[in-house]
């Protein structure tokens, strides 16, 4: 008689890789942990392209940082004039192609406080971004449009903030 699993219990896969190459997956009922999250779906196969910033004026800030970084706009909707609900969305691709920023708009949009503090609103992320040359990296940001943030915690490691108030860090970076 076939009975399926038990209470509590969860699949794990095994793959078998036999001496021509041929893959055969075994699946095996394993009873669970305490307190185990049981998945009832296998992970699919993903990749991370990239963030997506709010900001009060997203073609602005996307042209900030294809400035910045060399990555084209690739794709951009611009605000429609007295459609309020339309404020503009752009994406950057790097060269390579396999990294996107994009920026999307948001009304209500207020630059995150750096460092964080109580009440206030806190990066949520940032880039990290290498340079050959600190020093030149950090003039290069601020003639694009950055600032340098008054708090540096790091003395390698430069903290920079976008037009729209989104820290970003520079740091050195010999595979540049």
């Amino acid at each position: 008689m076939i009975r399926g699993p038990a209470v509590g219990s969860r699949a794990i896969r095994v793959d078998l890789i036999l001496g021509s190459g041929f893959r055969v997956a075994i699946w095996r009922w394993c009873e669970s942990a305490v307190g185990e999250t049981m998945a009832s779906v296998q992970r699919p196969r993903m990749r991370i392209s990239g963030p997506t910033f709010d900001s009060a004026d997203p073609i602005a800030l996307a042209e900030f940082y294809e400035r910045l970084l060399g990555w084209p706009i690739v794709r951009r909707e611009d605000p429609q004039p007295g459609n309020p609900s339309t404020g503009g969305w752009a994406m950057l691709r790097s060269p390579a192609g396999d990294q996107k920023i994009e920026v999307q708009w948001e009304p209500h949009h207020r630059a995150p406080t750096w460092p964080g503090s109580a009440g206030e609103p806190t990066m949520m992320l940032h880039l990290d971004i290498g340079v050959l040359d600190l020093s030149h990296g950090v003039e290069w940001a601020l003639e694009q449009g950055a600032r340098l943030a008054d708090h540096q915690p790091q003395e390698d490691v430069r903290v920079m903030i976008d037009p729209d108030g989104h820290p970003f860090c520079l740091f050195p970076d010999q595979t540049v």
